[in-house]
C-alpha cells in the first residue's frame, strides 16, 4: 500500500469555492466517479480557476445513504456558474490532513486501502468530533497517479 501522513493536528484552511461536475453515488455506481474526472479535463482551466489543484468533493445525500462527488477546482468567487456545472461553497474550516504518497500501481486499489485505514483506523482511534461538512480529496497540479511518489490529500473536516 502507499504511504499515508497524518497531520499531528487540524489545518484550518480557508474558504473554497469548487466549481465542476458532480452526480449521485452509491455502491451500485460508485465505479463511475473517475468518469467525471474524465469529462471535466478537456474542460480546464475553467473561467475563474483560481490554482491548479483539484478537489474532489464529497458530501452526503439528501437521504442519507447517496452520496453527493463533485470533481472540480477552485473558482473565484464571482466566477459565474458555466453550463452543465455545479459549484459548492465551502466555508473555512479546521480539517485532518491525510497526505497519501502513491507507489504507481492502480489509483482505485490505493484510494480504496487509504480510505479504509483513515475511516476504520485513524478516525475512531484519534478522538476528533467530526464535523458535518464535506470532505475533499485534494490533487495537485500536475497530478500523475501512475508516478511513483504522486501524492493526494484528504481533508477531514473536523470541529474546532
Amino acid at each position: 500500500m502507499s504511504d499515508l501522513i497524518e497531520t499531528p493536528a487540524p489545518v484550518v484552511k480557508p474558504a473554497l469555492r469548487i466549481m465542476g461536475l458532480g452526480g449521485n453515488f452509491n455502491a451500485a455506481n460508485i465505479a463511475t466517479i473517475p468518469g467525471l474526472w474524465t469529462k471535466l479535463a478537456p474542460s480546464l482551466p475553467l473561467p475563474g480557476q483560481d490554482g491548479g489543484e483539484t478537489y474532489g468533493v464529497s458530501r452526503s445525500g439528501l437521504d442519507g445513504k447517496d452520496m453527493h462527488y463533485l470533481a472540480g477546482v477552485a473558482v473565484a468567487a464571482d466566477t459565474p456558474l458555466t453550463a452543465d456545472f455545479q459549484d459548492v461553497q465551502l466555508s473555512a474550516r479546521p480539517y485532518l490532513i491525510f497526505r497519501q504518497v502513491l507507489d504507481g500501481g492502480p489509483l482505485h486499489r490505493q484510494m480504496r486501502a487509504a480510505a479504509q485505514e483513515i475511516w476504520g483506523r485513524r478516525i475512531p482511534a484519534g478522538g476528533h468530533a467530526l464535523a458535518h461538512a464535506p470532505e475533499l480529496e485534494v490533487y495537485p497540479p500536475g497530478f500523475a497517479p501512475d508516478r511513483p511518489g504522486a501524492w493526494v490529500e484528504w481533508w477531514i473536516p473536523v470541529e474546532a
